[in-house]
């Protein structure tokens, strides 16, 4: 895991992250970084990049780390289809999950109030879920073991195919 010595950075830049928010609302004035007419309350403008994984050099704008090569990187594409990332890594070699909710509550794309029986409810009336698709040869490959219910699109043989404990259907 991480240094006592990591973990105090890490708590360290929280809380000087925790006060300058503080400072924004109490006094409601913008505050920017890289920018002289911040117009929200933070906002922090760098350059505009594809994701690497974070290491001693982000291509992201925003990072929240706990040493100079351990972080989760926040960034925004200059190119079509401009879309905003966040990537979690280390060293530049390593990814590391990436959990929103880790102890439980729920995920909403498309909502703002997302339904209390589900984990996660993706809200749209006119496009679908997209699973991951890939051939047969790159799901043999998925790394064991498998988590019964594990779903993909099997390009190969053009279906939906579900893990379900001992064989994919």
């Amino acid at each position: 895991m991480y240094s006592d010595i990591e973990q105090k950075i890490m708590k360290q830049n929280i809380f000087i992250l925790f006060m300058v928010l503080i400072s924004v609302v109490i006094s409601a004035q913008n505050v920017g970084v890289g920018t002289n007419s911040p117009p929200s309350k933070l906002t922090i403008v760098g350059p505009s990049n594809s994701p690497t994984i974070p290491g001693n050099i982000s291509t992201g704008v925003f990072r929240i780390g706990i040493a100079g090569n351990a972080g989760i990187d926040f960034g925004k594409l200059a190119v079509s289809p401009f879309s905003g990332w966040m990537q979690v890594g280390e060293g530049g070699v390593f990814t590391d999950p990436l959990s929103i909710q880790p102890l439980g509550g729920r995920v909403g794309m498309g909502t703002i109030n997302p339904h209390a029986s589900a984990a996660l409810d993706v809200t749209s009336t006119t496009r679908g879920f997209l699973p991951p698709r890939m051939t047969k040869t790159q799901r043999d490959a998925i790394p064991t073991p498998l988590a019964e219910g594990l779903t993909i699109y099997n390009t190969t043989s053009r279906c939906l195919e579900t893990w379900e404990g001992s064989q994919w259907y």
